[in-house]
């Protein structure tokens, strides 16, 4: 038996205490910069909701009304339930500063904990580059979510959850485990079904007892919605009971809006839409889609037209600003938070396709890059098939800082300036101004603040 030299346990020691010193340094900075917008003026909207219905539970109120119980998941209850609790041994007016808190703990467990595992299954190292990259970026990113009780962030991030113990865990529990996450990523957001599915599925083909462990986790997390629906609405189903009248909202007004932004604490109506009046005047006469079949059938009914309409709504939903998840008034300057976004998720994407084209031989690494980038198509395709808000592009936002921390070498010597190299830059750059051009056309072109009230009126624009 070989013996290691004291000196290869000292530095293995040595090496594991860097990792904790830099993983905790890091955290902090996730965390710390989530307090950079400072305290949120008040819950209003979907943050009211969501937030209300922890404070009836525990008070003993009526839950079910007072958090939308109807369209909201019934594990949305428990999500903002720790800062509830907190508050109401603190007082009503720490509310803003305890929900703040806690998604900052949220913010830099995704970014510190998370991100770089997923990006290390499909490059694998461990590099102190990657996490502080993640805890930078990450946390500017996810800073603007974090001032309000929303469930954006806690949703895309058990659904990345759930891929990365699919795809790292090597016990049957983490597959369990994995098959919970999903579930709950679905319950609190109906529509991750779409990318989770496609995710799901690719990853069965290349490990089927994974999934097949994940599925039992997925139905007894998804037990408690059944057994609500039945007794408050003498329904059966897995998602809440006003999914299907959610989905026909969000159908009819998505084959000519690019963007809805809700703006906040304004001297105005909220509600601001954006939409693309020369596609808009090609469906004047038509009857509106009743559901995203109906989007699909009247998209594919007017191509090649509508490609440029898909491409500039999902160009629309990247154009960020530090508002984000809401929305400033139209005409507001070109934000750094724009270019940002759409730099991350550009390039981000770009590599995902390279390493897993390079990966193609290495079956583990070749599934993750493949289940990251049907989960990235997937939530695409449920925004631009949506009426969606600049914060439903949140998955393809993170998925792209996967991708980012993907090309983050070892060290910076061991770059090889080579065709793929070349091809990623070239790519990357051309998708990034693309993306930026089309957003700022689609945002040009605002109705006025209410409601938009018909094809007729955008069209019209």
């Amino acid at each position: 038996m070989t013996v290691a030299p004291p000196s290869a346990g000292a530095a293995g020691v040595r090496a594991a205490r860097s990792a904790v010193v830099h993983s905790s340094a890091a955290a902090v900075l996730a965390a710390s910069l989530s307090w950079a917008h400072g305290l949120a003026l008040g819950f209003v909207y979907d943050a009211a909701q969501y937030w209300n219905a922890p404070t009836a539970l525990l008070s003993g109120g009526d839950v079910v009304n007072s958090g939308a119980l109807s369209m909201r998941g019934v594990l949305t209850v428990f999500v903002y339930l720790p800062p509830a609790i907190l508050t109401s041994i603190l007082g009503p007016g720490s509310a803003a500063w305890t929900v703040l808190a806690w998604n900052s703990l949220l913010a830099a467990a995704v970014c510190v904990l998370l991100l770089p595992r997923l990006a290390a299954s499909v490059v694998p190292g461990n590099s102190m580059a990657r996490l502080w990259v993640s805890a930078g970026v990450g946390g500017i990113l996810l800073s603007g979510f974090s001032q309000y009780p929303l469930l954006d962030t806690w949703a895309v991030g058990a659904a990345l959850l759930g891929l990365c113990l699919l795809l790292r865990g090597d016990r049957w529990w983490t597959a369990v485990a994995g098959g919970v996450a999903f579930a709950v990523a679905i319950n609190l957001r109906p529509s991750y079904v779409l990318p989770l599915l496609i995710a799901a599925g690719l990853l069965l083909l290349a490990r089927p007892r994974r999934i097949g462990l994940a599925v039992p986790g997925a139905i007894a997390t998804l037990v408690p919605q059944v057994v609500f629906n039945l007794t408050n609405f003498n329904s059966i189903g897995v998602v809440p009971y006003a999914t299907s009248y959610l989905a026909t909202v969000q159908a009819a007004q998505a084959t000519y809006a690019v963007r809805y932004d809700t703006i906040l604490f304004a001297s105005r109506n909220p509600q601001q839409w954006y939409c693309d009046p020369t596609f808009a005047d090609r469906l004047v006469g038509e009857s509106p889609p009743a559901d995203q079949l109906g989007v699909v059938t009247s998209l594919i009914g007017h191509l090649p037209d509508s490609l440029w309409f898909l491409f500039e709504k999902a160009a629309a939903n990247l154009q960020w600003t530090f508002a984000t998840p809401y929305g400033l008034d139209p005409g507001s300057p070109l934000s750094l938070m724009t270019l940002l976004v759409i730099a991350v998720t550009s390039t981000g994407f770009v590599s995902l396709v390279i390493h897993t084209v390079v990966a193609r031989r290495d079956r583990l690494r070749l599934a993750s890059g493949v289940s990251l980038l049907a989960f990235w198509l997937g939530s695409l395709a449920t925004l631009v098939l949506s009426t969606p808000e600049s914060r439903f592009a949140l998955p393809l936002v993170l998925v792209g800082l996967i991708g980012v921390l993907c090309s983050i070498p070892r060290q910076l010597r061991s770059v090889r300036i080579g065709r793929a190299l070349l091809i990623g830059i070239a790519a990357s750059i051309a998708l990034a101004v693309a993306l930026l051009l089309a957003g700022r056309i689609a945002l040009s072109h605002p109705a006025p603040a209410g409601p938009l009230k018909s094809v007729v009126a955008c069209a019209r624009l």
